[in-house]
């Protein structure tokens, strides 16, 4: 702590680091952001992408900085064991809520990421009384945060390095689709709530009815959705469409490359918490067209061009209006740099100073649960509590810690899951939504034989208490046993006596 009282470490929590993410990026700005100030500041993750080794610690080394003095930025974006590990901590949290996609959309594409949407969006309202402070990245997220309800609430746009935009692109992407063909273009990852099959069916319209020789190319992550790539390479047989490229998931030189190659950027997402790539996209002068589902208005700020719906006739239509009519195109580019203008602000560097010096400005008001502080209060030196040393056990989602299963069990959550599974307990819920899996989704089934392992040890005193070990000594995962070890002690860190449910 600082003489005025102010904590002077602030470190984030998130599920995952991961290449090319939005929120991993954010993280890292943040964290660069947090260091020039003065800040101590380390990224925790559940797991770490191999080309981001090195910038992130794993979750298990958070008990050694975790303390009452500390801010934790949690990154709410999916249920995980970093949500366990920030709802039991000791530190002042802070949630940045990037929204969590409805569970909906993968029933029956999969299961697993279902059951850990569904959890999330539940420990989203169960995180609001330990909470100090949330913030969504969009306004269209910090409304969702109201309605779950948080008492405090802001906004923190994405941070974006729009300077990297400018750097030299891979030239073989270049000349790879610099080929006199007109190139539509989607960024994001392939998965059902982007809704890549409207793209197909809009495109194989658009190609057929006017322009022959033009291209989809599709940048994002196949890997993990399978089953709906599987189902999308079907319509694409059945709509006879050529020129439909899956990239998989690119570099930043590769990335830029595709910018630099679109003659127009398509998005028919009917799920989106802010929608990165509309504004990579207007950064490099790419005309716009956008459904108007979830933050996408918001982000756009009034440029591009904006569908109120998506009948394929009438959006191909608009996409070859855009494409060849001059006029029209050079309005929608005007109106997207004037978005773009917004975005960048006099200085966006600034922007995020004053941001942070008034959220910064904010926290030392408010207590460790949520009070405002007396007169000299948290000045001086604190008394010193023990270290997290481990995560409960249990589902990633939370389901078998009992302060937050007890929180769940009181709000039955959103009706999104099948009716049978919506009539049984609300703790049921996931092994019902999980039980639909198939053998090709290997998350489930290594955390399934973890279980298994864990119902085969020998019982006894003593037995539960076993160290959470560091990933590259079991397997390369987290791995945290003993729930009656860890959770009593992780309780006496929070001063609860039992069990403590958020009101």
């Amino acid at each position: 702590m600082t003489p005025a009282g102010r904590p002077r470490r602030v470190h984030q929590l998130l599920a995952a680091l991961a290449y090319g993410d939005a929120i991993s990026n954010e993280a890292l700005a943040i964290q660069g952001h947090l260091r020039g100030a003065g800040f101590e500041s380390d990224i925790f993750a559940e797991g770490v992408h191999p080309r981001m080794a090195g910038l992130a610690r794993p979750l298990w080394q958070y008990g050694e900085v975790s303390s009452p003095e500390t801010i934790c930025l949690f990154h709410f974006s999916i249920g995980s064991a970093a949500a366990r590990l920030a709802f039991h901590a000791p530190d002042r949290l802070v949630s940045i809520y990037h929204n969590i996609t409805p569970a909906e959309w993968f029933l029956g594409f999969h299961p697993h990421l279902a059951g850990l949407c569904y959890h999330g969006r539940r420990e989203l309202a169960a995180f609001a009384p330990r909470t100090e402070l949330a913030l969504g990245d969009s306004e269209y997220n910090r409304r969702e945060l109201v309605a779950a309800g948080y008492a405090r609430t802001g906004v923190l746009p994405i941070v974006l390095d729009l300077a990297s935009y400018g750097r030299e692109t891979a030239p073989v992407v270049r000349r790879l689709f610099d080929d006199g063909r007109t190139n539509v273009v989607f960024v994001g990852r392939i998965i059902p709530n982007k809704k890549i099959d409207d793209l197909i069916r809009v495109f194989a319209l658009y190609q057929r009815l006017f322009d022959r020789r033009s291209r989809l190319l599709l940048v994002g992550d196949t890997r993990g959705h399978e089953k709906y790539y599987d189902r999308l390479q079907e319509l694409l047989r059945e709509r006879h469409v050529e020129e439909v490229v899956f990239t998989g998931q690119v570099d930043d030189d590769d990335l830029r490359a595709c910018y630099a190659s679109a003659d127009l950027f398509l998005c028919l997402s009917e799920h989106e918490g802010f929608c990165v790539p509309l504004l990579e996209a207007m950064a490099f002068r790419v005309p716009v067209i956008a459904y108007d589902a979830g933050a996408v208005r918001e982000t756009l700020r009034g440029g591009g061009v904006l569908l109120r719906e998506k009948e394929p006739a009438v959006v191909a239509a608009l996409m070859h209006r855009v494409l060849t009519d001059d006029a029209l195109r050079a309005h929608v580019l005007k109106t997207q740099a004037g978005a773009m203008a917004q975005v960048r602000g006099t200085d966006l560097r600034r922007r995020h100073r004053r941001q942070r010096a008034a959220h910064a400005r904010r926290l030392p008001r408010l207590g460790p649960s949520g009070g405002r502080l007396r007169a000299g209060a948290g000045r001086g030196p604190a008394r010193r509590r023990p270290a997290v040393v481990g995560v409960a056990a249990g589902w990633s989602c939370g389901c078998r810690d009992p302060a937050l299963r007890a929180a769940l069990a009181a709000d039955p959550g959103p009706s999104i899951t099948p009716r049978q599974a919506r009539a049984d307990p609300p703790q049921h819920h996931a092994a019902r939504v999980l039980r639909g899996l198939r053998p090709g989704d290997g998350a489930h089934l290594h955390d399934r034989a973890r279980r298994a392992r864990l119902a085969a040890r020998p019982r006894g005193p003593g037995a539960g208490r076993q160290r959470v070990q560091p990933p590259g000594a079991g397997g390369g995962r987290l791995r945290a046993h003993g729930r009656a070890a860890h959770l009593p002690r992780l309780r006496a860190l929070r001063g609860d006596a039992g069990p403590r449910a958020p009101a």
